[in-house]
C-alpha cells in the first residue's frame, strides 16, 4: 500500500505512507532503499504498522512509524519519529449507538473464516451458553475470500459447526458468509441490534472490529492473553478479558442478562479526536526539521486508506481492489509515476529480483503446496490443544 498522506508542495515535503506489507517484503532490499532514498527528495516516508511483530528490520530510512503500544518490540526505530495513530483511531461518526427498542441477537463476532479468529473456540463458548440459556441468539459475519489460502483458511468451520450443535441450537445461530461486501450502514445496524461482541482471536494487529462493536455501546469479550490492540481504548467498564471458555461463556451470560448499552469515553477512538493529534503530532514532525506544517493533508477515510482498503492506483500495479503493490517491480512503475528516474539497467535488476523474492515468498508459504486432505487430517488432530482452556 502507498497512500499520499500529504501532497508535496514547492518548498514543503509530502508524506507517503506504506504499509507493513510493502516494508516486509521490498522496502528493506538494496534496491528497495535506494528508490525509497530517490522519493525521499519530495516525501517523508511513513510505515503504517497492522499487526504485531517481534523481530522487524530496523530501517533508517524511514521517517514516521504509524503504530500503538504491543504492535513493536519496544526501544525499537528509536531513529524515526513514532506517531501512536493507526486506523484503529480513525473510527467515522457512522459507528454511534442507534436507538433499538429491541435487541435482535445476544452475541455477535465479525470475523472470516480464517484459523486467526479461532471459531472453534468461539463455538465452544456458545454451545455453553446455550445450554445454560437456550434462548440465546447468536449472529456470525464470517465472509469467505475470493481465494482462501489452504495455510490460513477454517476448513473445519461447517465440520465443527455441525458436530458441535444440535439442530435445535443451530435455530438459534444466525451465520452470514456470502462473499460479497457488506456497506458499512449494515454492519452498524447489526451491532445496534446485539447485546455484546465475543472476539476469540489470540493474535492480531489494530482488530478494528473491537473498536466498531465498542463504539455501538456493545460490551466486548477479548482472550486476557491477546497479542495486538484489541482492548486499545475501550474504557475497562465496557471489556471484559475472559481466562478461559468457561470464564467467557460465564461471563457472557451475566453481560446478556444485564443488557447494558455503554457509552463511555472512546476519543481515542474517534476519527475528529484523532485528527487533531494527527495535525499536531505532524506539526512538531515537521517544525523539529525547520519546516511549517501548514495542516492540509489528504484525511478523508483515514480507517481504510491508511491500510489499502481502497484503491487510488492504477490496478496494473496493485493487487485486486486494494493499494497494495504488487512486488518490486510496480514498485518501480509507482516511482516512475513519481517523476523518478527508472533506468533499462534498473528495471532489469528488479525483474531478476522479484523472480528470486517470488521463489522465496512460494518457500515461505510452501504449505499452500499441501493436498487439503491432509490439511484437515492434521488440523483435526491439532485444533483443541491450541484452546484457551
Amino acid at each position: 500500500m502507498v497512500f499520499e498522506l500529504k501532497k508535496t508542495q514547492e518548498t514543503l515535503p509530502g508524506l507517503l505512507v506504506f504499509s507493513h506489507k510493502e516494508y516486509i517484503k521490498f522496502m528493506n532490499t538494496r534496491i528497495g532503499n535506494h528508490f525509497i532514498k530517490e522519493l525521499k527528495k519530495f516525501y517523508f516516508i511513513g510505515v503504517h504498522w497492522g499487526y504485531s511483530t517481534s523481530n522487524p528490520i530496523e530501517n533508517n530510512n524511514i521517517d514516521i512509524h504509524f503504530t500503538l503500544p504491543g504492535l513493536l518490540p519496544e526501544g525499537y526505530a528509536q531513529s524515526s519519529y513514532i506517531i501512536p495513530l493507526t486506523t484503529r483511531n480513525f473510527m467515522p461518526s457512522t459507528f454511534k449507538i442507534e436507538d433499538y427498542s429491541e435487541k435482535e441477537w445476544d452475541v455477535i463476532t465479525i470475523g472470516r473464516k480464517v484459523k486467526i479468529k479461532r471459531y472453534l473456540e468461539f463455538f465452544l463458548i456458545v454451545k455453553k451458553v446455550l445450554k445454560a440459556k437456550p434462548d440465546t441468539k447468536i449472529l456470525i459475519i464470517s465472509p469467505e475470500d475470493e481465494f482462501p489460502k489452504k495455510s490460513t483458511f477454517d476448513y473445519l468451520f461447517e465440520e465443527n459447526y455441525n458436530q458441535i450443535f444440535s439442530e435445535e441450537e443451530k435455530k438459534q445461530i444466525q451465520i452470514y458468509s456470502k462473499n460479497t461486501y457488506i456497506k458499512q450502514k449494515e454492519i452498524v445496524q447489526m451491532l445496534n441490534r446485539s447485546k455484546t461482541f465475543l472476539f476469540t482471536s489470540t493474535q492480531e494487529g489494530v482488530a478494528k472490529v473491537t473498536a466498531e462493536a465498542a463504539m455501538c455501546g456493545l460490551k466486548v469479550l477479548v482472550y486476557k492473553n491477546f497479542i495486538g490492540n484489541a482492548t486499545y481504548g475501550i474504557s475497562n467498564d465496557q471489556l471484559y478479558l475472559y481466562k478461559d471458555i468457561n470464564d467467557a461463556a460465564n461471563n457472557l451470560i451475566r453481560f446478556i442478562e444485564e443488557g447494558e448499552t455503554f457509552t463511555g469515553n472512546l476519543s481515542l477512538l474517534k476519527e475528529e479526536d484523532s485528527l487533531i493529534k494527527l495535525h499536531e503530532y505532524l506539526d512538531i514532525f515537521y517544525s523539529e526539521r525547520e519546516l511549517n506544517y501548514d495542516r492540509i493533508l489528504n484525511s478523508n477515510d483515514l480507517r481504510n486508506n491508511l491500510n489499502s482498503f481502497n484503491r487510488t492506483l492504477s490496478e496494473k500495479i496493485v493487487l485486486g481492489n486494494s493499494n497494495d503493490i504488487k512486488n518490486l517491480r510496480s514498485f518501480l512503475a509507482f516511482c516512475e509515476l513519481n517523476s523518478l528516474d527508472v533506468s533499462i539497467t534498473k528495471k532489469l535488476a528488479v525483474f531478476f529480483y522479484d523472480i528470486v523474492l517470488l521463489f522465496k515468498e512460494a518457500y515461505r508459504k510452501r504449505k499452500n503446496f499441501i493436498p487439503l486432505f491432509f490439511w484437515k487430517v492434521h488440523r483435526r488432530r491439532t485444533q483443541y490443544d491450541r484452546l484457551s482452556i
